[in-house]
């Protein structure tokens, strides 16, 4: 996912782009696709450099990104509730878009029903 924050400013912040990815089942998501589709492990494709090193290899050394790419429901919850805090507000809504392409399509419909059973009423 790539998140438009000059679209919307709320997507700055760091506790509700994580309580978003840790509402995401991957590997769910994976199957729900089909093919030869695997979870995603971090936040950025596998040709992403900084400085001339491989993005993902670095965080994968250090384990930076785990904890936020794994499916957490109530973990998802208490970040959402540390972002509306943060944030002043009691509830955040964005917008989901996508290739108008079958894949994309289940993609959206997936990621709008894991966010909406994790965030009910939060939405």
């Amino acid at each position: 996912m790539t998140y438009s924050l000059t679209k919307n400013k709320d997507l700055a912040n760091v506790n509700l782009r994580r309580a978003i990815s840790m509402a995401l089942n991957r590997k769910v998501l994976a199957s729900t696709v089909g093919g030869a589709n695997t979870p995603a492990t971090t936040f950025t494709g596998p040709q992403e450099t900084v400085d001339g090193k491989n993005f993902n290899k670095y965080f994968a050394q250090t384990n930076a990104t785990s904890k936020y790419t794994n499916y957490d429901k109530a973990q998802a919850r208490k970040l959402l509730n540390l972002a509306l805090k943060e944030l002043g507000k009691s509830k955040v809504e964005f917008t989901l878009a996508g290739d108008d392409d079958v894949v994309s399509k289940k993609v959206m419909e997936y990621v709008q029903s894991q966010l909406e059973s994790t965030f009910t009423k939060k939405w």
